[in-house]
């Protein structure tokens, strides 16, 4: 039997041990007491043979659809990707857009002060991978107005029993410590101010093995050095 959790909890736990369908990259170790080596698949996904250049950031901002001022509609990562932004339906805290071009708003980080995107590892999440810390990323908000964030750190974390909600992870790298899946999410959305990208790793074909967070920050923030993951 399923123990009594929370509706909070739940959500928690529906959300990082997201599915993530059609991935086109996937992670390969030596062990798992190694870093996986993030691979590109030499298929290259559909419809993105030719790809379209990169808009400059007002034309991307012209292109999207107004809404409400604090309600993020667009993101935007110079020189490497664009995408519409969608948001979680009430009723449905798990929903992960399959849209192509589109990544999703995790509601519930916006209870803890932070933005939260999701996002599958197939379309957009595949970019996520390319990004490197100290690059800069851009959130366009329904007035138009936008905020620049700068990458801090990347983040790697095996689910011990991948398909399972109630999994503990293990930070790559590092065989201790463990963290409950609600540990994890405490210190990746709990702090305010931060900008949390998220998406999974797959090994062996196992689309569950892992969770990728990209963690950024607002360019005025505090150096990288005093926001490492820390226990």
């Amino acid at each position: 039997m399923w123990p009594k959790i929370s509706l909070l909890k739940t959500t928690i736990l529906v959300t990082i041990s997201l599915i993530i369908l059609s991935p086109r990259y996937f992670a390969s170790a030596d062990s798992m007491h190694s870093q996986p080596h993030l691979i590109r698949l030499d298929e290259p996904p559909s419809g993105d043979i030719n790809l379209p250049p990169i808009p400059t950031l007002s034309e991307f901002i012209a292109s999207l659809e107004a809404g409400n001022h604090d309600q993020v509609i667009g993101l935007y990562i110079p020189k490497m990707l664009t995408a519409r932004v969608v948001q979680q339906p009430i009723t449905n805290p798990g929903f992960v857009s399959n849209a192509a071009g589109v990544v999703t708003q995790f509601r519930l980080a916006d209870h803890y002060g932070s933005k939260g995107l999701l996002v599958h590892q197939n379309h957009v999440g595949r970019r996520f991978f390319d990004l490197k810390e100290g690059q800069q990323i851009y959130l366009i908000f329904g007035n138009k107005n936008y905020r620049k964030f700068i990458v801090r750190e990347l983040l790697r974390f095996q689910a011990l029993t991948p398909n399972s909600p109630y999994s503990s992870f293990r930070k790559l790298g590092h065989l201790k410590p463990t963290y409950s899946t609600v540990e994890l999410f405490n210190w990746v959305y709990g702090k305010r101010d931060r900008l949390i990208l998220q998406t999974c790793i797959e090994v062996d074909r196992n689309p569950n093995w892992g969770r990728y967070f990209i963690v950024a920050t607002p360019q005025s923030d505090l150096p990288k050095s005093s926001i490492r993951f820390q226990r």
